[in-house]
């Protein structure tokens, strides 16, 4: 206890010398109070830390806190003993803590206190110091530092020229002031070594510190300047001195460093991330190349049921099923054996014997000298419930097909066998409404024959579209293309809608500005498509309307059709379902007519036969306009293409 109160009481001491010591000493120095006969009485850390301790265990209580209790007027009495006294000089070899013998030179001050006379001993480890001294030499022979230093009475400044050198400066008649030091820097960096040095003044602080600074040519250098206090023999603070170097190339080297060490350590993370994504979504195995696996993460393991103790050493024929045949496996190990990476489905059984797919790849890993490869890593994904998606659809796409297969079937044998009672209808509806057998007598009966008559050819054109959809549909239905007068159809077709156009109050106007006379299509369609857009047109416009038929031929070799009306018109959703079989738009003004919604349709894979395309521009209120494309020149071609499609 009486120890430790004497090395308290000891630093105290110290520390109300640091005036006459400086900060330097007190910290890198080693310091000692003994009495005339050499016992050791209390010393600082730095010396503790070095040497054994062998502190005075016969002193009285007194004697050890005569350190610790010192009054003004002793301090400043031992203070003025201190700088009055001459200091003994003179090297020892001393043993350290770890047995190292060391040379340490020792100042030896002499004073009196209460009574008694007491030696403070500054000692400095002239090993390191000449060790320090021999690194600094080599440091400036490598970087050419420059060398300066500043008085502390004066604060006279010297610099050498290498200095000049480095800050980039011309070497002035007169020597630099602090005023001209702190010129080559910006007012932050120039507050900072001001700052730096008079603390190194008051306190014996050594610093360090890099500034960024622009020499006359504008070039951007780092420049350290290092500062360390100056001790005279009396162990007084008498100068800061130092070095200034040119870091620049180690500065850029540093920070270039850096960015590599940031964009590695980017990396890295990436990485990980990229492992720990892969880990929780794929299924990853390595094997040699014989196959033995020896190596499966979790989400293997989960899958498979087995264990990784139970995997490793294993052959990854463990997890066959039996889905596949040799071949199969063989063709996979001829790909990755040759260097290449296999991709592709796998059926794999788990250990409770349920089987699993996966979609995988197999990457071999090729050694750097042979080519060769050395192991198989290999990334699968859990592909079990698509497997069975894609099942339950064929089997449903199955379903569908076979049920339109029997509504197809079933049309066509309505339309052939409702065909012949309606030729039936129709043929005697002629008969009577030609009297072939004597007058009808009432006019009502000649009217209700009438609409028998058209009921019939209506019903019949019904049947004919259903038909020709569904022969569409089964690709059943054939065309022929062929030249034929197009005028001749269009003339045709204007005499066969006129009437019916003129009775709804509607005018009809076909137009052949280009005087197209023959085209290469197959004309019953062509008839078909204009018949039903012609009605169409027609039954949709309103009293007082117009219906029109342009035909033209474009730059680019289509013959287009354009057929207009000024009827009711259509959103682009009515568009939409009114090109669906039997789709009609359900608004009001449209379920008011007749129709089954096929004209449309038909007419759309009629053109597409052909090659071309339709399209629908339309406006509720408004109107409707269809354009019909085709090419004009080798339909034969668009055909055959359109029927490998």
């Amino acid at each position: 206890m009486g120890q430790k109160s004497s090395i308290e009481g000891a630093m105290d001491f110290f520390s109300v010398l640091t005036e006459f010591l400086g900060f330097y000493v007190i910290e890198y120095k080693f310091l000692v109070v003994t009495d005339l006969e050499g016992r050791l009485l209390v010393s600082n850390p730095r010396y503790q830390e070095t040497f054994p301790e062998k502190h005075s265990d016969t002193l009285t209580e007194p004697e050890k806190d005569v350190f610790a209790d010192l009054t003004s007027g002793e301090i400043r009495s031992v203070k003025k003993q201190l700088y009055g006294d001459k200091p003994e000089e003179r090297v020892l070899e001393q043993e350290d803590q770890n047995e190292n013998v060391i040379s340490v030179k020792w100042s030896s001050f002499v004073f009196f206190l209460r009574g008694k006379k007491y030696l403070l001993k500054v000692g400095a480890n002239v090993s390191a110091d000449g060790s320090l001294r021999k690194r600094l030499l080599n440091m400036e022979e490598d970087a050419g530092p420059g060398f300066w230093r500043v008085d502390k009475q004066t604060r006279y400044v010297h610099w050498s020229p290498e200095v000049s050198k480095i800050l980039g400066v011309f070497v002035r008649d007169s020597m630099p002031t602090m005023e001209t030091i702190g010129e080559l820097f910006d007012e932050d960096d120039r507050r900072e070594l001001k700052n730096s040095l008079e603390e190194a003044f008051e306190k014996g602080k050594p610093f360090n510190h890099t500034f960024v600074t622009t020499n006359m040519e504008g070039e951007r250098k780092f420049i350290e300047v290092k500062g360390v206090p100056e001790i005279d023999a009396k162990g007084r603070l008498k100068a800061v001195s130092g070095i200034v170097r040119d870091k620049t190339r180690e500065a850029e080297t540093e920070a270039k460093y850096a960015d590599s060490s940031e964009k590695l350590t980017l990396v890295e993370n990436y990485t990980r991330n990229l492992e720990k994504t892969l880990h929780h979504h794929a299924l990853v195995s390595i094997t040699d190349t014989s196959g033995t696996i020896i190596f499966v993460n979790q989400k293997f393991c989960d899958t498979s049921g087995y264990s990784s103790s139970e995997l490793m050493g294993q052959n990854h024929r463990i997890l066959k099923s039996g889905k596949h045949s040799p071949e199969f496996y063989e063709e996979i190990w001829r790909c990755i054996s040759s260097g290449e990476v296999w991709q592709g489905e796998i059926c794999n059984l788990n250990k409770a014997g349920k089987e699993y797919w996966v979609y995988s790849t197999i990457v071999p890993f090729l050694g750097e000298s042979s080519g060769l490869p050395t192991h198989y890593v290999s990334v699968r994904t859990d592909i079990t419930e698509q497997k069975k998606c894609k099942q339950r659809q064929d089997v449903l796409m199955q379903q569908a097909l076979e049920l339109s297969r029997v509504k197809n079937d079933f049309l066509a044998n309505m339309s052939h066998e409702l065909r012949t009672p309606l030729n039936v209808v129709i043929g005697y509806s002629e008969m009577i409404m030609e009297e072939y057998f004597g007058s009808l007598g009432h006019e009502k009966y000649r009217e209700y024959i009438q609409n028998i008559h058209s009921s019939g050819e209506r019903l019949l054109v019904l049947l004919d579209n259903i038909l020709e959809i569904s022969r569409l549909e089964t690709g059943k239905f054939d065309i022929a293309p062929a030249l034929f007068n197009i005028g001749k159809v269009l003339q045709e077709k204007y005499d066969e809608f006129a009437p019916v156009a003129a009775a709804g109050g509607i005018s009809l106007a076909f137009e052949n500005p280009q005087q197209i006379d023959e085209v290469c299509m197959d004309e019953g369609a062509v008839r078909q498509i204009l018949s039903n857009l012609l009605s169409n047109a027609i039954k949709f416009s309103l009293h007082g309307g117009q219906v029109s038929l342009r035909l033209a031929s474009d730059s680019s070799g289509y013959l287009v059709f354009y057929i207009r009306d000024e009827g009711i018109g259509m959103s682009r959703e009515d568009i939409e379902l009114a090109m669906l079989p039997f789709g009609q738009v359900e608004r009001a003004q449209s379920r008011s007519h007749e129709g089954a919604g096929l004209g449309l349709p038909l007419c759309k894979h009629l053109v597409e036969m052909h090659g071309g395309r339709l399209a629908i521009e339309s406006e509720v209120g408004k109107g409707t306009e269809v354009t019909i494309l085709v090419p004009s020149n080798d339909v034969s071609a668009a055909y055959a293409q359109h029927k490998n499609i």
